[in-house]
């Protein structure tokens, strides 16, 4: 006797087979996700933090009271973008640091910033969570923080 199409039991096994290819698709494209998530917030984190090295090269005169710790409040400042007021060089220097500081903690999770001058050498510091691309329920919030250092001359 001559058989002619499939069995059901090679059409539950190709069905699962299938499931299984389906499942590994799946699962590749939430990962992806995660990882172009971490990649978005690394790219933000280095672009903000270039803003800032840019900022500290357009007033060298004061390039050493660039200070601020993840530690300080935001400071105060006054609005600098108007030519008709003109700001100090310290007063610019606040402007700077307040929209730097406004901008880390609104653009990154759980951002926060840091900038150091030391002579002609600063370092910029920005913290993030990032703990959606490598979750590890093992670690505190804190110690879930990703971190990009900048380490630039005036």
């Amino acid at each position: 006797m001559k058989q002619s199409g499939s069995s059901l039991m090679e059409v539950v096994v190709a069905m699962f087979v299938l499931g299984v290819g389906m499942l590994g698709v799946f699962s590749m494209q939430a990962q992806t996700s995660r990882y172009n998530h971490s990649a978005y917030y690394y790219s933000r984190a280095v672009m903000l933090a270039h803003d800032m090295a840019e900022n500290v090269r357009t007033t060298p005169s004061a390039a050493g009271s660039y200070r601020l710790l993840f530690t300080d409040p935001t400071p105060d400042a006054r609005d600098c973008e108007s030519f008709a007021n003109p700001c100090s060089a310290n007063e610019l220097v606040s402007w700077h640091l307040n929209n730097w500081r406004t901008a880390v903690t609104s653009q990154l999770p759980s951002g926060n910033s840091e900038i150091m001058a030391n002579g002609d050498q600063i370092t910029i510091k920005i913290q993030f969570d990032d703990s959606r691309a490598e979750p590890d329920k093992t670690k505190t919030a804190d110690e879930n923080l990703s971190e990009y250092v900048l380490v630039t001359e005036v």
